[in-house]
């Protein structure tokens, strides 16, 4: 039978573990439901009713006793080892987690959070549920206490497991032997626990036909034997598991016959539990989804109880039986007395046994054991109405008889009592029945118990934690250190074999030592750079195989070398008696276990001696080991491998396969993306946390991963020197704090110099603080206690700048010291790198790597960021201000071919004014000491890469030879007399300046004179030899130059498309009628023509050879020709529409087409296949060019971008922005280190093409960029576009001018009503505000969904209106970040808006060919204006405000009423109107239509045409009347500003300037003098004031921000000597005047 609970080991079980409560169930299952509705037949049933009994008043919690645990890794009992895997399957989220612990006392949670929250602890946990069952399987007598044991654990194994231990029982039943109950239950506890995928549906059926079997062959039921009790039971609880849809596919291979028959048979056993159970597993078959015929077989069975259709009975028990099971204990009372179930005999059956359960079942607290006993009673002594009663009646005294057998105190006593009462108080009748049962029977012992009891003495449980005293040791250790390890920021590092090897040997390093240390090898060397990650992964490694430690496997120990005392002997027992080992236990640990011995900080205790030598590890009797030892490489000589190599035996013998080294590679990008990203999760908030609290300054910010990355990549050489991780982690903890909070971040700019300042701080301290933790030597301890107190941090820095200086004196700048102190200790070099205490100290202390006896800063930007500091740092800083420049560090070399020491210094102008004083000293220092002009130089060279304006500047005299003026502004300067010899002076503005009686020999202005075309330019392209510049302008002609003399040679007709073929003078043009022709470079004489497009040619190109020619077309189609023949070799036609470039690779083997169908595709020339297909999104590809090497491809975008391939692969290896427009050509440099782009937006772009940096922008165009070509010999640039100019510049400049404040797109502007600021609109979607006096930016805007596209200020000054194409109008108050009103109704873009005179409107022009007012102070819409019929350009108010004004590309100009919005005149131009303008006395109305370049002036009191002057109206762009209506400035295309007098009857012009072509104009009057601001076409915002003197006017730039470029305009360059002829053509084709060579 199934084994009554023993009671006494129960009893000890529960009272060793103390159960503190029962604790709540958290996975209730659902309850089963049945549907009765298709049941059939009806029970037979007596009418009467039996009145219920509420004994169970509430429902329960399922049981789940809450057991006391120990501390984590302490050894466990069975119950124990349940309740954690119980704890750990359940508490699978927050919320159930909080569920289970709020039902705690303190102590409890303590233990329980415990186990929750240490990893190996619950890895723990499941190890030992899983050898638990494998010593059960393994065990070859299997004990019930055993079998209970590995059954409690049945519900925490996961589906392998489960069905091994399955098995084992199966074949446990299945041997010949004595029957064992205990097995039997213990196999049906594990049906019962599974998953739904768990069971299989053969191994049930293979169950089911073996109880079968056992049930065919047990012992009649006469007989004393209990077995068919338990199996008929067992039966019926595995069918419910199969009603329970449990055993997926089970009706497929299921035959009930020979079951149904037996059970059919059974249903007329004389023992009614027999029949009762068969009838019972009959029910279940019925209830199972089986074929009809199978179920027919049911069908035939209708003798006893069981009738062949399904009944309620059964529905109502496995409800009552799940009820039980959850703890639903009033639901059951209530089940029990339910009308539907209650008259059944089945259910009546059914339900006593479930209530001796609970009454047996120690789990369930005592009151409701006693309820249990109660409601028995209750059943007992009323009628039940149903027929056979008696038998009911009986049967619940044989349950009450068996359940007083089986309880101990105090049930059994209630029990004795309630018998009792229930002898006496029976009629005649039941006290025969109770004196039969209960006295003259023998006790029947039926199974009243659904589950095993868990024992308390485990005897499995108990083997698998039978360890030694040493392993549990070990086990505690791992513990410790698997605790102790922290998360820290870690990416698998990269590693080389040696010092020496390329990067091209790298290799994961954690891989390679896991491999190292599972072979016969015994040392692995780990070296790196101070901060690059070595002690980082000593702690990984340590980790990872403590996490792969098992039983015998080698012990790892992570040993902090200065943390040993003389480490070089007994190492390892010094080591375990800090980690409290016994000294037995290290002996036996000596004498049985090898261990992994992870040697961190070799450097850092100052050793030189063999550790695996000294320590005699693998030698007889000693240590069996493997070791890792990690040091920096500066520490190490060159031949430092015999500190580390292993030997092999006595005589000191070493083998080379038992040693390996590896050097630590720097993170390559995606590394230190990697780590950011890990840092911006783990470690930023918990930083600011942490700091802030602490510190003074403003609070840091948290950046996210683009931010970081966003800095550390457009930070010159920044991205190069955070490879080190431990740099890296210095630079991230800088950055926020460079960049300030309380600045606004959209124009702060982000300097090298102050992160280097913070490193190099941060580097001293972190040294400093390292020093003070290491066991130095007594001399050292002295040393380091004498720099200490004298500053430590300060003596490192000047060392290092001492040592910078010395290299730059002494070699030039090359970076790399070697140092053998016997040969060179007289030298300059043993101040720096002598075994001299100090020095010593101090060289560790720095960022220097050493490989064996050379030395060198870890980052060449440390070197120059040092020696900038050499010239920044005041020699003596007590006497800086009278400090002479004769001897100062900037008169001793020139640094201009230092960019990177020249951006230090520059940044540093700005960070200290002091420094930047001093250089303006050495300035004009030089005017009476010519000893100080290297100094001067430099100085002015620094002074203008840090954006110091000269414009008016007294410069009379300086000597500066051989300085770098490059972009600097010096507008109006007075330069007289200078030295400006070998000066760079490209891109710098002069205008107006006195350049008079210069030295000007080997001047350099970057750029040659530009080559003036009257037609628009499309393609410029150079021969092969470089000999002759061809371009083709306008609609059909060809001008070739000379580049010798930039002379025009010869013209001839000749189409757009054009290429120079490169292995001879011949040139490729399209010709009519869709044709190619191929002829002489220089007569344009058709050698062979070429047919087969049938529409236009859009771009050619020749094969490397010069054998073959590509065309591609704008019928889709691109074209390969035989240039021999002329034939047509194929045709690639996989594009979609009109293709606007095509290229072949160096090589030849592929060719490159890109189109307007927004792919590039490219081909094997010589499969003449297509190979890849590159995507730009949603934009069009205009150009593409093949790289030097052919192994990439770049494409200019229509959206601006330029996209660069790899493409053979086709992944995109950059993407570079730049161009504010289509990007209308691209191309290669000769030498392929350049890429030069041009576009739409008027420049041409220099990129690095390794990188995808932008370092250059060349601006003169004044219109859009056509083409862009390289010289043969890459020195210069060729570009042509449509201000009908080829500008040619000079591919030589030393320094990048994308300057912090490049271009940023500048499209509309206007002045605040007080003449404080600028507002700008730009191309980012922001609003700028700036300073009007001084440049400086003040505050950014933004709100509109796609960019601003206009701003003006309110009259009154307190709001700023701004629109944009998202069709609203926003209005902001005071520079506010946020709009005060969004104005919303229009229907299409928004063009234009202005202000009413006193403030309280704002009109507004649309695409959607409307004009509307608004209510500033309301946001509310006025008047419709309507009447345009195309979209509407612009409009303003007449200044009495009486009178809007609107513009339209109908041509139009109407005056409206604002009042009424009545329409008054409608004024017309020959073309579309873009701008309006009333004079400031409102007589005159001023219409601008750049369509026909005219200028229109009109009275708007009558709507006449008052007179239109030629010589105004010459290709108008921009115009604005002055604050006073005495003066108009005017801009034309060809880039001159002009100023009209209005006083003087018709306007007479004052003042022509030229300043670039001018699109925007507006004017500032201040109380002396007026100002205005321009923007350029090129996107340059300059502020100029304007001076009168004696009736003449001048304009003399304040400043301006954008784009830099060249202007020599009314600049005077009289008595100046040294000019080139070049140079003088330039000069005076830019408007300067009296040059002379």
């Amino acid at each position: 039978m199934l084994r009554p609970a023993v009671m006494a080991d129960e009893q000890i079980a529960m009272d060793a573990l103390a159960p503190a409560q029962l604790g709540p169930n958290q996975h209730l299952q659902s309850t089963i439901s049945e549907s009765t509705s298709n049941l059939t037949g009806q029970p037979s049933l007596s009418q009467a009713a039996l009145k219920p009994l509420w004994v169970f008043s509430q429902n329960v919690a399922e049981p789940s006793p809450i057991y006391r645990l120990p501390q984590p890794g302490a050894r466990l009992v069975t119950p124990q080892l349940v309740y954690c895997n119980h704890l750990l399957r359940t508490c699978q989220s927050p919320s159930s987690t909080s569920s289970i612990i709020s039902t705690l006392n303190s102590a409890q949670q303590a233990s329980v959070n415990a186990i929750l929250q240490d990893k190996e602890e619950r890895t723990r946990i499941r190890w030992l549920t899983t050898r638990v069952v494998e010593e059960f399987m393994a065990s070859s007598v299997k004990s019930p206490s055993q079998i209970a044991e590995v059954i409690r654990l049945g519900p925490f194994l996961d589906q392998e497991y489960h069905r091994q231990l399955l098995n084992c029982l199966v074949l446990q039943l299945e041997t010949p032997t004595l029957f064992n109950t205990d097995i039997l239950q213990g196999l049906v506890e594990l049906v019962e626990c599974a998953q739904t995928d768990y069971l299989l549906p053969g191994a049930f059926v293979r169950i089911l036909a073996l109880l079968l079997n056992r049930l065919q062959n047990s012992h009649s039921p006469s007989q004393s034997t209990n077995h068919p009790y338990n199996l008929i039971c067992a039966l019926s609880r595995l069918l419910d598991v199969a009603v329970e849809g449990k055993i997926k596919g089970l009706q497929r291979i299921m035959n009930p016959g020979p079951l149904l028959a037996f059970l059919g048979h059974l249903t007329k056993n004389s023992d009614p539990f027999l029949r009762y159970q068969a009838a019972y597993a009959l029910q279940a078959i019925m209830h199972l989804s089986l074929p009809k015929s199978d179920c027919g077989t049911a069908a035939s069975v209708r003798d006893g109880v069981q009738s062949g259709e399904m009944r309620l009975w059964y529905s109502g028990l496995r409800e009552a039986q799940e009820y039980v099971r959850s703890g639903r204990l009033a639901d059951f009372n209530r089940l029990v007395f339910d009308p539907l179930y209650c008259r059944d005999v089945e259910f009546q059956w059914g339900v006593c046994p479930l209530l001796g359960e609970i009454a047996v079942d120690s789990k369930w607290e005592i009151t409701n054991r006693r309820h249990a006993v109660d409601l028995l009673a209750y059943l007992y002594r009323n009628e039940t109405g149903v027929e056979s009663y008696e038998e009911i009646h009986k049967w619940i005294l044989q349950i009450l008889r068996q359940v007083a057998f089986e309880s101990r105190l105090p049930l059994s006593s209630y029990l004795q009592s309630t018998l009792r009462r229930l002898r006496i108080e029976s009629v005649a009748a039941k006290q025969a029945l109770y004196s039969t049962v209960m006295d003259s029977s023998p006790i029947r012992l039926y199974p009243l118990k659904a589950r095993l009891y868990v024992p308390i003495r485990t005897s499995l449980l108990a083997q698998v934690q039978a360890v030694s005293d040493i392993e549990y040791s070990i086990f505690k250790l791992k513990r410790q250190r698997m605790k102790c390890y922290s998360k820290s920021l870690y990416i698998p590092p990269q590693a080389k074999p040696t010092l020496k090897s390329s990067d091209d040997t790298l290799f994961p390093l954690m891989e390679k030592t896991l491999k190292f240390l599972a072979g016969s090898g015994q040392v692995f060397l780990i070296l790196g750079d101070s901060g690059g990650g070595k002690s980082t992964f000593n702690l990984q490694l340590e980790h990872t195989l403590w996490q792969d430690y098992k039983r015998g496997k080698p012990i790892p120990l992570h040993i902090n070398l200065p943390t040993i005392d003389n480490p070089q002997q007994s190492m390892i027992p010094k080591h375990l008696q800090q980690l409290d080992f016994s000294d037995a236990q290290i002996l036996e640990l000596k004498q049985k276990r090898q261990f992994i011995v992870i040697c961190d900080g070799y450097d850092e205790s100052q050793l030189k001696k063999n550790l695996y030598t000294t320590n005699q590890w693998n030698q007889p009797g000693q240590w069996n080991v493997k070791a890792v030892i990690s040091c920096r490489t500066q520490y190490l000589g060159s031949n430092y491998r015999s500190q580390f190599q292993p030997t092999v035996d006595r005589y000191a013998q070493s083998n080379i396969n038992h040693f390996q080294e590896a050097v630590l590679a720097p993170f390559s990008r995606s590394q230190i993306e990697q780590y950011v990203n890990q840092y911006v999760e783990q470690f930023v908030e918990q930083y600011v946390q942490q700091v802030r609290p602490r510190t003074a300054t403003s609070d840091q910010p948290t950046w996210n991963v683009k931010e970081y990355m966003d800095k550390l990549v457009n930070i010159p050489n920044l991205i190069d020197l955070v490879s080190n991780p431990f740099l890296l982690t210095l630079a991230l903890r800088a950055l926020p704090r460079v960049v300030r909070p309380e600045h606004n971040l959209s124009v702060i700019q982000l300097t090298r110099v102050g992160l280097y300042d913070n490193f190099m701080e941060e580097w001293l301290e972190n040294n400093k603080r390292r020093l003070e933790d290491s066991a130095l030597s007594s001399e050292a301890q002295s040393t380091f206690d004498i720099l200490r107190d004298e500053g430590f941090v300060q003596l490192g820095i000047k060392y290092q700048k001492d040592l910078a200086a010395a290299i730059f004196q002494h070699q030039d700048g090359s970076p790399v010291v070697e140092y053998s102190h016997i040969r060179e200790q007289h030298t300059w070099k043993a101040n720096f790198f002598s075994p001299d205490a100090q020095a010593t100290i101090l060289r560790e202390a720095s960022p220097l790597a050493r490989s064996g006896n050379q030395f060198r800063f870890l980052h060449r930007s440390i070197l120059e960021y040092l020696y900038s500091r050499v010239m920044s740092d005041p020699v003596d800083p007590e006497s800086a201000a009278d400090e002479s420049f004769i001897e100062h560090p900037l008169n001793r070399r020139s640094i201009v071919g230092e960019p990177s020491v020249m951006q230090f210094l520059s940044e540093r102008v700005d960070l200290d004014s002091s420094f930047k004083h001093r250089l303006l000293v050495a300035v004009v220092d030089s005017k009476l000491d010519a000893k100080v002009c290297q100094a001067a130089a430099n100085a002015m060279s620094i002074l203008t890469r840090a954006g110091v304006r000269f414009n008016g500047a007294d410069l009379r005299g300086i000597k500066i030879p051989g300085a770098d003026l490059h972009g600097g502004q010096f507008d109006s300067a007075d330069l007289e007399g200078a030295d400006l010899s070998n000066v760079n002076l490209s891109k710098t503005w002069l205008r107006q300046a006195n350049l008079s009686k210069l030295q000007m020999a080997g001047v350099e202005f970057g750029e040659l004179p530009y080559l003036k075309i009257d037609l628009m330019v499309w393609m410029c392209v150079f021969s092969a030899d470089g000999d002759f510049l061809v371009v083709s302008a306008g609609d059909c002609l060809i001008v070739v130059y000379d580049t010798a003399s930039w002379s025009r040679i010869t013209d001839y007709i000749g189409g757009r498309a054009i290429a120079s073929s490169p292995t001879n003078r011949e040139l490729a043009k399209f010709g009519d009628g869709n044709t190619v022709e191929l002829g002489d470079i220089l007569t344009g004489e058709a050698r062979l023509i070429l047919v087969g497009h049938s529409d236009e040619v859009t771009s050619i190109a020749y094969s490397p050879d010069g054998l073959q020619l590509a065309t591609a077309s704008k019928d889709t189609a691109v074209r390969i020709w035989s240039t021999l023949s002329g034939e047509t070799l194929y045709i690639l036609s996989d594009h979609s529409k009109s293709v606007t470039g095509v290229a072949f690779s160096p090589k030849g083997t592929q060719i490159a087409s890109c189109s307007e169908d927004r792919t590039v595709r490219t081909w094997d020339t010589r499969t003449r296949k297509p190979q890849r297909v590159l995507e730009s999104g949603n934009s069009t590809f205009l150009s593409v060019a093949y790289s030097l090497d052919g192994s990439r491809i770049i494409s200019g975008v229509a959206d601006g971008r330029i996209g660069q391939w790899d493409p053979y692969t086709g992944n995109r290896c950059n993407n570079m922005l730049g161009h504010s427009g289509p990007v209308l050509s691209v191309a290669y440099s000769p030498n392929g280190y350049q890429i030069s782009s041009c576009g739409e937006d008027g420049t041409v772009l220099l990129w690095d093409s390794r990188n995808g940096e932008l370092f250059s922008t060349l601006s003169g165009h004044l219109l859009s960029v056509t083409d862009v070509a390289y010289s043969p010999t890459g020195d210069c640039i060729a570009s042509g576009g449509w201000d009908m100019t080829v500008r040619l510049w000079k591919v030589n400049g030393t320094f990048s001018d994308v300057y912090p404040n490049g271009n940023k797109g500048w499209l509309r502007l206007d002045f605040s009503s007080d003449g404080e600021h600028i507002v700008t609109r730009n191309d980012d979607m922001t609003v700028q505000y700036w300073e009007t006096f001084t440049g400086e930016p003040v505050t950014t805007s933004t709100g509109h969904t796609d960019g601003v596209s206009g701003i003006t200020f309110s009259p009154c000054g307190n709001l700023t209106a701004t629109f944009n194409s998202d069709r609203t109008v926003r209005l902001w108050r005071n520079q506010a970040q946020t709009p005060a009103h969004i104005l919303s109704g229009h229907t299409g873009a928004i063009y234009g808006i202005a202000f009413s005179p006193n403030g309280l409107q704002v009109a507004s022009a649309s695409a959607d060919k409307t004009i509307r007012t608004w209510d500033v102070h309301t946001g509310e819409s006025r008047l419709l204006l309507e009447g345009h019929s195309d979209e509407v350009n612009d409009v303003v108010y007449s200044p009495s405000g009486a009178q809007i004004a609107s513009c339209s590309d109908d041509g139009a100009v109407r005056l409206w009423c604002t009042e009424k919005g009545d329409q008054l005149f409608v004024l017309s131009h020959q073309a579309a109107v873009q701008q309006l303008m009333y004079s400031p006395d409102g007589q005159e109305l001023i219409s601008v239509s750049s369509g026909d370049g005219s200028l229109r002036r009109w009275d708007p009191e009558y709507g006449e045409q008052i007179f239109q002057q030629d010589a105004i109206s010459q290709h108008i762009v921009s115009c604005c009347f002055s604050p006073n209506g005495k003066l108009v400035a005017t801009g034309t295309g060809d880039g001159l500003l002009h100023l009209w007098d209005r006083t003087l009857g018709d306007w007479q012009e004052v003042l022509r300037s030229s300043i670039g072509l001018t699109f925007r104009i507006r004017w500032m009057q201040s109380f002396d003098c007026m100002y205005l601001a321009c923007l350029s076409y090129s996107g340059v915002l300059r502020v100029l004031r304007l001076v009168e003197l004696r009736h003449e006017y001048s304009l003399r730039m304040m400043w301006s921000i954008g784009k830099a470029e060249l202007s020599l305009s009314d600049t005077s360059l009289a008595g100046a000597v040294g000019l080139s002829p070049f140079n003088v053509g330039l000069a005076a084709q830019r408007g300067a005047y009296n040059a002379d060579s």
